[in-house]
């Protein structure tokens, strides 16, 4: 999915974890969606959703604050999924 940067060069949404437990990859998550953003425009992005990629390059195992700067530095927003108790529920 693609998702055009607002005026503030983002696109509208937070994202949570990075974060690991010895070799446990939690994941990176939409925490939430900035109302009217490009993100809550477009409508397919949802707290709670996982973030597998951005620009084709995999999350996993990655930082949180590279994910960060990879959401700041590209336009694409690419494979998000839903996951409910480990079932991929909706996947972009």
């Amino acid at each position: 999915m693609e998702l055009p940067k607002d005026n503030d060069g983002g696109v509208g949404l937070t994202i949570v974890g990075g974060d690991h437990t010895g070799s446990l990859d939690l994941g990176i998550f939409v925490k939430s969606v900035t109302p009217d953003g490009p993100a809550d425009r477009d409508g397919r992005i949802h707290p709670g959703d996982r973030v597998i990629a951005i620009n084709g390059q995999s999350l996993e195992g990655m930082p949180h604050h590279v994910a960060v700067d990879l959401m700041r530095k590209y336009v694409v927003v690419g494979s998000v999924c839903s996951e409910c108790g480990g079932e991929v529920q909706r996947c972009l």
